[in-house]
């Protein structure tokens, strides 16, 4: 029986064995871990508008929609988000703009 833990989404330690058994994500687990996914890059990316990463997180999750193994689905989506706001061109299309050096 698998436990309530964050970890336990993906495996359960089988203590009369001594052995790791896989239990599948369910569907409340994984929309709660997107969730959290969303949050931390909130936090991470802060310039970001929070709208805006959540809107990038939901995109990136739905081409995951017909993959079979769901156990790593909200980890490929966090990457997958990390690299698409570290780009230089997203990021300028949200930071102010400079301020110019007028002759100091």
């Amino acid at each position: 029986m698998p436990g309530n833990g964050a970890s336990d989404a993906v495996s359960s330690l089988d203590v009369s064995r001594g052995r790791r058994h896989a239990w599948p994500m369910s569907g409340d687990d994984e929309f709660r871990q997107i969730q959290q996914v969303i949050e931390r890059l909130i936090v991470r990316y802060p310039l970001v508008p929070p709208d805006d990463i959540a809107r990038a997180v939901h995109g990136v999750y739905r081409r995951f929609a017909t993959s079979r193994v769901r156990d790593f689905v909200p980890l490929l989506v966090e990457k997958a988000v990390k690299r698409e706001l570290s780009e230089p061109t997203i990021l300028d299309s949200v930071l102010p703009p400079a301020i110019p050096d007028v002759g100091r």
